[in-house]
């Protein structure tokens, strides 16, 4: 019958790590072309309209609702899946695809809670699977940071100082400090987990 307050990991990262941070800036640089950054910018066929929602949330939006439809696919069969969810957004088609498909991984946990009472640090990891050697895939998802995945803003501080501040890095760590989370916590032996970061945009799934 007791509660530990806890603080969410990604802003305790953000305070020690890049507290310079400031995304506004990361989307107004130069888009990349030949993944040189500086050069023109490139040249956009015009869209057709899209019926999803626009302005300044819609990317919040969009991966809100690719993380809730992963989460059903795990944890549902496929007939419950179907009934709540008439048509998948195509950011969870990619996602599921590279998972199963790809790298043969079986989804096990979606949205899987930790909690490192010691550090006051709980966080969600969004997606835990077993790789055929029975190991754990621990899975950070993005939806899109499209032409600004790599774009830096600085570097980061603290023990990670030098390594470059960009959206793809701060990811990376993301998922690492969970593990670190599994080891410390629920004794989680380091070799039996792998870490990656899945980013899926419109264009592709990295």
């Amino acid at each position: 019958n007791r509660y530990d307050r806890l603080s969410g990991e990604l802003p305790r990262l953000e305070a020690v790590f890049w507290p310079h941070t400031d995304q506004r800036n990361l989307m107004k640089q130069p888009k990349k072309i030949g993944g040189a950054r500086g050069g023109k910018r490139k040249k956009s066929k015009k869209k057709k309209k899209s019926k999803e929602p626009g302005g300044r949330y819609a990317g919040l939006i969009r991966g809100s609702r690719t993380h809730h439809e992963m989460k059903d696919l795990v944890s549902f069969d496929a007939r419950t899946f179907r009934k709540l969810h008439k048509q998948v957004h195509p950011y969870t088609a990619h996602l599921i695809y590279a998972v199963v498909a790809l790298r043969h991984w079986t989804p096990l946990l979606p949205e899987f809670d930790i909690a490192d009472r010691a550090l006051g640090i709980g966080t969600s990891i969004d997606l835990v699977a077993v790789d055929k050697a029975g190991d754990l895939i621990l899975i950070e998802y993005k939806t899109g940071y499209t032409d600004y995945w790599d774009s830096c803003d600085g570097v980061m501080q603290g023990a990670l100082v030098g390594l470059a501040n960009t959206p793809r890095n701060r990811a990376s760590v993301q998922v690492a400090v969970s593990a670190l989370i599994l080891q410390r916590q629920y004794n989680v032996p380091a070799s039996r987990m792998h870490c990656y970061v899945i980013r899926v945009d419109d264009a592709m799934t990295q």
